[in-house]
């Protein structure tokens, strides 16, 4: 007896397959309305916090610092109380602060459900510059300031003088390098003027005179001085000047009542 098979039925097929698309579209939207809900809920959450005056801001964290008794960042500080926290911007309060004359830097912290957290960082100066419009601080990258907590220290700091703008920059450069390499020469050093095609003329604290370098080799130089002073036995102040920039001579000029731009100069 042979087996009888039956075709496939195409409508139950048929129907099988919309069945499954139905559950399919209503899975997805399922999906979607869960997530629409979330977002949504979320989105009113978030928009409550930041109206609701639970979220004010009642405290503000100041990390002791020199500037932590400045009366712009108290000023500042005081005008955030109140304020929502979370509708409260803090790149444009680190702006503010970071804009009060002689601060580096301010980083600002949320400090949830009502605080702030701030800690300010002060511009260090490198020399002082004698400016045309005043005497003015300035740092490792040739920010000028005028207000700084260890101004009394300000008598150990070299002086940049004679100098454009543009010039100070390399000038501050040049001292850190010196700090970084020779702290006793960057100790022995007054003042700084730029002259051309990176030369400087130095005032040296420790031979009370000018000293003309090179920026290339100023320290070889400058040691060689030292010890032809050692080796001659120069008081302080008993030379002119000196210019070490020539490059295998050392110009010195012992008459102290001729100009620094003499023509007379005496070698060693």
């Amino acid at each position: 007896m042979s087996e009888f098979f039956r075709p496939a039925d195409v409508v139950t097929r048929t129907r099988n397959r919309r069945r499954q698309r139905v559950r399919a579209i209503a899975g997805l939207l399922a999906n979607v309305l869960v997530v629409g809900s979330l977002v949504g809920g979320g989105w009113l959450v978030w928009t409550n916090a930041r109206s609701d005056e639970r979220f004010s801001i009642n405290r503000v964290e100041l990390d002791p610092s020199p500037r932590s008794d400045d009366p712009e960042v108290l000023r500042i500080i005081e005008g955030l109380k109140g304020r929502n926290l979370f509708s409260t911007d803090l790149d444009s309060i680190r702006a503010e602060l970071g804009g009060i004359d002689g601060i580096r830097e301010a980083t600002v912290e949320k400090v949830v459900p009502d605080g702030l957290r701030i800690a300010i960082s002060e511009r260090r100066p490198v020399a002082i510059w004698r400016a045309t419009h005043g005497d003015v601080f300035v740092d490792e990258t040739g920010r000028e300031f005028r207000t700084w907590s260890g101004a009394e220290e300000a008598v150990s700091l070299p002086s940049i003088v004679n100098a454009e703008s543009r010039r100070i920059a390399p000038a501050v450069r040049f001292i850190a390098e010196l700090r970084q390499t020779d702290p006793e020469l960057a100790g022995a050093l007054v003042s700084l003027e730029p002259l051309e095609h990176d030369q400087w003329a130095i005032v040296d604290s420790r031979l009370g005179t000018t000293i003309k370098v090179a920026e290339k080799d100023v320290i070889d130089k400058w040691r060689l001085l030292y010890a032809i002073a050692l080796r001659e036995q120069w008081e302080p102040q008993s030379v002119a000047y000196a210019d070490l920039r020539f490059e295998r001579q050392i110009v010195v000029n012992h008459d102290i009542r001729r100009p620094t731009g003499g023509s007379d100069h005496g070698e060693k």
